[in-house]
């Protein structure tokens, strides 16, 4: 078996896309998921994908998207995207890190379904409305905000304060994980954190599940990097880091509550 891992042509990557193709001849497989979709007692589980942060210290998120700010198209967004590493290290306001998260992920319009289920709709796609990514922000530089680590809820419209730690403390630790970026983190204002719930999407799409969760992660990183453009911000994704030590940081197994993606945000 080991001559097998180490030889050039065996790709792990090309045995997943494999093993996680849906084929005409999965009746199972189908069937589950026919069973998923018309189950009222399981939607009215699903449509709600909650965390287990309430009781933890929070802070709440006021929006004010596209308020008083000149009007501008998606397509000026396009064209005025791009990865920027280097930020001014002064503080990003609350308002403008509200706005980000919001576009990232947000609860946008409630749709109450013909069985009676209610869904919670986002800003960005989500397999089945299962909503698997969840977006961890690690404040450093954020105004009226103490730093540490919090997670945002869509449903309730605020950050939970996970821990708090000081800005250096929580700085050092990123430069474990992304040390060529070190410049960027230590004057990033905040560094959101895209990590997947593998068991929400896994239950319902078995092994597909992961490639969901890579094509929502991208969705939501897009939303994002728009909406900092829109607030005449900077930000840069990262996909070089070190797997460990950003699951470190976050207490996470690895496993499955994964890291999928980084982005710096900062003034500029």
């Amino acid at each position: 078996m080991n001559d097998l891992l180490n030889d050039e042509y065996f790709s792990l990557s090309e045995l997943y896309h494999e093993k996680s193709k849906m084929r005409m001849v999965d009746y199972t497989f189908y069937k589950w998921i026919n069973h998923v979709n018309t189950s009222t007692q399981l939607r009215e589980i699903i449509s709600k994908p909650n965390y287990s942060f309430h009781g933890y210290p929070s802070v709440a998120l006021k929006q004010d998207i596209l308020v008083n700010k000149e009007k501008e198209t998606v397509y000026d967004m396009f064209l005025k995207r791009q990865s920027r590493r280097e930020f001014s290290g002064k503080p990003l306001s609350l308002e403008v890190l509200s706005n980000i998260l919001f576009a990232g992920d947000g609860i946008n319009r409630k749709d109450t379904q013909s069985d009676g289920v209610a869904w919670n709709m986002r800003t960005a796609p989500s397999p089945g409305g299962l909503y698997p990514i969840d977006t961890y922000c690690i404040i450093q530089n954020v105004e009226s905000v103490e730093a540490g680590l919090y997670i945002y809820s869509p449903v309730d419209n605020c950050l939970y304060q996970i821990f708090a730690a000081s800005k250096k403390e929580l700085n050092e630790r990123l430069y474990n994980a992304m040390r060529p970026m070190r410049k960027s983190v230590d004057n990033a204002a905040a560094t959101v954190l895209l990590v997947s719930n593998m068991m929400r999407a896994k239950f319902k799409y078995k092994e597909r599940a992961y490639r969901f969760a890579l094509l929502e992660t991208g969705h939501i990183a897009q939303n994002i990097s728009l909406a900092v453009e829109i607030e005449n911000a900077g930000a840069v994704c990262v996909g070089g880091y070190m797997d460990d030590e950003l699951h470190a940081i976050l207490n996470l197994d690895g496993l499955e509550n994964i890291v999928q993606y980084c982005i710096l945000i900062g003034t500029i």
